[in-house]
């Protein structure tokens, strides 16, 4: 079987791939329902309510930003995800700012408070992590910022690419409300959006209608709790995010999560082993992916194509990234032997270059 370490869209475990031809059964409201009680149980014990809605992540985007802008918006721009938070707003003719850093990097924290400073937001959209740089931020600080300076704006983090794999977020003290798209760390097809709230959002998706129809909280809400057909999620993709979930609760999500930065680990250490740049700094680095560039003169596509050659994919990254950097993704199922197995590949590919002189080897590479 293929080892599928492209983050987007990730790996699907074959049990999960088992729930989805699963034959509908029951009523799908119990299920969500049942999943709903799941999610409080193993992650968000102080989520207020919680809602699914048939669209990938880019459609959650839509969803927050016709729910919950009620005035002008904050977005916190650090990768390829954030960018289309202000690409949406704009199509929706929202009011948005945007604070940005350089890619691979976290926010300036005097920067990040004086944009604070700048109006009386609404809301604050930020992405935990962003696949396609590698980089993590600590949301924890900086809703701290955000809470003191604005207390009654709200804190939505896109948590797609970190759902399961960290810690997850508290929804009293961190965050008002979570986004995760079903096709990144979580393991599932896309196509599936869930969306949870604390009590501060819950309450004021309760007093503003927003936009939208589909991809509005509010409404949706009401149609889900009123058994509308209209608000009806593909059972297939409830199926398999509740296998999904018995997968993380067999393992244990603190098992889960150490496995995950050991292979991360694992993956950093053969780079600096080898020479590879790390695109992300150091303190922002994030567990579930790593983004590395080439540090020789063979093209991405070299790589994709040898290690295809052995069963492997790899992820690549977007636009201007595109040529010189890749992407490795070590979350959902993925083992120490597939990582082990993954790294053994790349040395035979630098040693196949080697051998054939079209490259000198890395060893012998001079210090840049």
């Amino acid at each position: 079987m293929p080892i599928n370490l492209n983050p987007v869209p990730a790996r699907i475990d074959p049990k999960v791939l088992a729930a989805l031809a699963k034959p509908q059964s029951g009523n799908p409201f119990s299920l969500s329902e049942k999943i709903e009680d799941r999610f409080r149980e193993m992650f968000f014990p102080d989520a207020a309510s919680i809602n699914f809605f048939n669209c990938s992540r880019e459609g959650l985007y839509e969803v927050a930003l016709n729910s919950f802008a009620s005035g002008p918006v904050l977005i916190g721009m650090n990768g390829p995800f954030s960018q289309q938070w202000q690409t949406i707003a704009k199509s929706l003719n929202i009011d948005s700012e945007i604070i940005d850093t350089a890619f691979g990097s976290g926010f300036d924290e005097d920067l990040f408070e004086k944009a604070l400073d700048e109006e009386s937001y609404a809301a604050v959209f930020l992405v935990e992590i962003d696949p396609f740089t590698g980089t993590q931020i600590d949301i924890a600080v900086l809703s701290g910022m955000i809470r003191k300076k604005l207390p009654d704006a709200l804190v939505i983090v896109d948590c797609s690419a970190s759902f399961g794999s960290v810690r997850a977020l508290n929804l009293k003290s961190e965050a008002d409300v979570l986004l995760i798209g079903s096709e990144i760390s979580l393991g599932l097809p896309p196509g599936l959006g869930t969306v949870i709230l604390g009590e501060r959002a819950n309450f004021k998706s309760i007093g503003f209608s927003g936009t939208g129809w589909s991809l509005n909280y509010a409404r949706q809400f009401r149609d889900i709790h009123s058994k509308s057909f209209r608000s009806l999620i593909p059972f297939q993709l409830l199926n398999a995010l509740d296998r999904q979930l018995d997968l993380i609760f067999l393992e244990g999500i603190e098992n889960r999560i150490k496995r995950i930065v050991s292979l991360s680990e694992k993956m950093k250490g053969w780079a600096d082993a080898n020479r590879f740049e790390i695109f992300t700094r150091p303190q922002f680095r994030s567990p579930t992916v790593t983004v590395l560039k080439k540090p020789l003169p063979f093209t991405v596509q070299n790589l994709t194509d040898f290690l295809s050659s052995y069963g492997i994919i790899i992820g690549n990254c977007p636009d201007d990234m595109r040529d010189d950097y890749f992407v490795i993704a070590h979350m959902n199922q993925t083992t120490e032997e597939e990582m082990t197995l993954f790294l053994d590949v790349l040395d035979r590919f630098l040693a196949d270059y080697d051998t054939k002189k079209s490259i000198p080897v890395v060893s012998k590479l001079s210090p840049q």
